[in-house]
Formats: C-alpha cells, sequence, structure tokens
C-alpha cells in the first residue's frame, strides 16, 4: 500500500523522485509517459483540440483574414475545426485565412469574446453584431470575456 501512495504522490506531482523505487512506480511512471504520448499524438491529429486546464476544448473564436492581413469577419463555434471546413467550402469565404483566436467552450466566454474582437477589428464582412445591445445577458457576456482575458 505504501507503495501505491508513492507512486500516486508521483503522478500528481506532489512528491518528486528522479528513479522509481519499485517495480509499480515504474510501470506507473511508464504509464504515464504512454498516456502522455498517446495523448500529444492525438492533438497532434486535430490542432483545434487543445488541452485548457486539462480538458479537450475544442470551441472557441477566431477570425478570417485576407492576403495583406486585414481581418475580414470574426466569429465563435462549438466546433473551430469544423467552422473552417465550412468556410474553406464557402465561395465567398474561402479565400481567408482562418485563425483561431481563443480556445473555450463556455458559451458565455464565446459570446463576449466574439463581441470585443468585432469591436476591435471591425470586420466588413460582418453583417450583425454578436450581441445586440438591448440582449439582457449582453454585461454578463462581456464580464466573462473580461474574465477569460484575466480581467484585463
Amino acid at each position: 500500500m505504501q507503495s501505491f501512495v508513492g507512486a500516486v504522490l508521483i503522478m500528481w506531482g506532489t512528491r518528486q523522485v528522479g528513479v522509481p523505487e519499485t517495480p509499480f512506480q515504474e510501470w506507473l511512471h511508464d504509464s504515464i509517459q504512454y498516456a502522455n504520448w498517446k495523448l500529444a499524438k492525438e492533438t497532434a491529429k486535430c490542432p483545434y483540440a487543445m488541452m485548457v486546464g486539462g480538458m479537450r476544448v475544442k470551441g472557441g473564436t477566431y477570425l478570417l483574414r485576407d492576403t495583406e492581413r486585414s481581418v475580414m469577419r470574426s466569429g465563435r463555434s462549438k466546433d473551430l475545426r469544423r467552422r473552417e471546413g465550412d468556410h474553406a467550402r464557402d465561395p465567398v469565404l474561402k479565400d481567408y485565412e482562418f485563425e483561431p483566436v481563443h480556445r473555450t467552450d463556455v458559451y458565455k466566454e464565446q459570446r463576449g469574446l466574439e463581441q470585443v474582437l468585432h469591436d476591435t477589428f471591425q470586420p466588413p464582412l460582418n453583417k450583425v453584431r454578436p450581441i445586440s445591445p438591448q440582449n439582457p445577458n449582453l454585461q454578463e457576456y462581456l464580464d466573462a470575456a473580461k474574465k477569460y482575458l484575466g480581467g484585463l
């Protein structure tokens, strides 16, 4: 039992040991190394699914830029990879570079961050303001964006 507790402590980083002390700890160390390698391999397959705070995040906000790097459109999606594909198939948007900006699956943060991007860049292809000034949740969304950005 003592070696199991020691192994768990190694896994959580509260005890640093240069060399595993027991065969079980050695096995656990190898298992953790394999899990980290597998996670890195999976993340490489899907670059828009990132690990943020220990969780896989697929959504967030993005910009579309023209060849001169001017922002032409901003938006949000719960799946950035899918949205990039949607834009690549759109005859009007396919020539613009898709640039993920913020990674979050939290709806309120996405809404607020999308509004921040819209206000910052005023993209000409955005036909509608992301959040209506009459939306009763406007301040809540902007507060969530501010918190995401570290209280800036």
